[in-house]
């Protein structure tokens, strides 16, 4: 087992790119997107939308071929301005593309990778293989874009935002997570963020 590998903590103004390594987005999605994106942004970071996330793109219930979903991953692990990668959404093709990840690129460069569902498959193969740390955390659409603003308030996401950008930006431990039980406002999202800060 390769030896862990942690992605540099995030600084105010940092790139972060929003992709599709895995599903497609849906017609009609894109203004759950645009409220991923404002969350993203009200973290402090630049956001840029990746080509991939369009609705146009698709192929089955995927956003492109696999050749192409890890063409794209791997131009985001190149490049140096690039120092996050957050999904789109989740779905079930990453598994097709596990072999083209250009894993000497995570090595050289390591950075967070941010989802779940399918996304999870991608953070253990890459921790398998190079030691990567994921982050099991909310997806831009569906997450923060949907989830945050059906399962909260206004001050529910003021939370979530702070208690991320903590998670993605100190390196130290984020402390004692604020405690939502299920059928609360927030309660789902409120086990995906001790997830994506423990696991």
């Amino acid at each position: 087992m390769p030896a862990i590998l942690r992605p540099r903590a995030l600084r105010s103004g940092d790139l972060v790119v929003v992709t599709a390594p895995s599903g497609q987005l849906e017609p009609g999605e894109e203004p759950l997107l645009a409220r991923g994106v404002a969350i993203l942004e009200r973290m402090g970071f630049r956001v840029r939308v990746s080509p991939m996330v369009n609705p146009a793109r698709n192929r089955w219930w995927a956003s492109g071929t696999p050749a192409e979903q890890a063409e794209e991953l791997n131009v985001l692990l190149r490049d140096p301005e690039v120092r996050a990668i957050v999904a789109h959404t989740g779905g079930q093709t990453t598994i097709g593309y596990l072999d083209l990840i250009d894993l000497d690129a995570i090595r050289a460069d390591p950075k967070p990778i941010i989802g779940y569902s399918d996304i999870s498959l991608l953070h253990m193969a890459l921790y398998a293989r190079t030691g990567l740390v994921g982050f099991h955390a909310d997806i831009a659409t569906h997450g923060f874009g949907s989830d945050w603003y059906t399962l909260g308030d206004e001050a529910r996401r003021s939370e979530l935002v702070d208690l991320y950008t903590r998670v993605l930006t100190k390196t130290e431990a984020p402390g004692v997570l604020p405690a939502r039980g299920p059928g609360k406002p927030g309660g789902r999202a409120a086990r995906r963020d001790h997830c994506s800060a423990v696991c």
